[in-house]
């Protein structure tokens, strides 16, 4: 019976250490600037926080971030003044200001440029850094 306790609490530590590590990577941690025309950066921040937080291990904060989006959002017109929907310029930088990448994207709604800049953003960047976590 001794014998088989003890294979049973070296199984559970064994699991307990394999979750553990599971779960014990560390997240991403994002900080997101804007500026923008008429209040459009602040705008920003929140869809693409919100679009950046739906991102498997990201996670967006102020504090100690591992990764620095830098965004600048302009509504860019026609010749005869019309609006030609939104344009987005995004430097990513490191924690400690390093350049890591830029994105230009346009697109009619904020909502839709906040979404394709977070795909791209975890496609290019927060996966390399996951896969750099887990080797």
């Amino acid at each position: 019976m001794n014998r088989c306790l003890m294979v049973l609490c070296c199984a559970w530590l064994l699991l307990c250490g394999i979750a553990a590590s599971c779960l014990g990577a560390e997240p991403r941690r994002v900080t997101i600037h804007a500026s923008g025309d008429a209040g459009l950066g602040n705008q920003f921040i929140g869809l693409l926080s919100h679009e950046v937080r739906k991102l498997d291990g990201v996670v967006v904060t102020d504090t100690k971030p591992q990764f620095i989006l830098e965004c600048a959002v302009v509504t860019p017109q026609a010749r005869d003044g019309s609006k030609l929907g939104y344009a987005v310029s995004i430097a990513i930088l490191s924690g400690d200001n390093r350049f890591l990448g830029q994105f230009l994207h346009v697109e009619n709604t904020l909502e839709s440029l906040a979404h394709k800049f977070a795909l791209a953003a975890d496609g290019s960047v927060f996966e390399k850094a996951r896969r750099a976590q887990s080797q």
